[in-house]
């Protein structure tokens, strides 16, 4: 996590590490539900990137043919 930009950070720290809930953060960081939900989206997509890429060809492969194969 310490690989993402500071405001990925501010967003994915208290869901994940203190179990804030989006409307939680929203109210701490004075920011409306909508735009911590895809803040929240942003970020945890920029941490796969940043463990897939650390996890080596094997793994961003299986991870790639997952996601493409997963349903919803």
């Amino acid at each position: 996590m310490a690989d993402l930009p500071a405001d990925r950070r501010e967003i994915l720290f208290p869901a994940y590490y203190r179990g804030l809930t989006q409307p939680e953060i929203a109210r701490r960081l004075g920011l409306p539900l909508g735009a911590v939900k895809s803040h929240t989206r942003r970020a945890l997509r920029a941490l796969a990137l940043v463990v897939t890429e650390r996890a080596g060809p094997t793994v961003r492969r299986n991870v790639h043919h997952r996601s493409r194969t997963s349903p919803g």
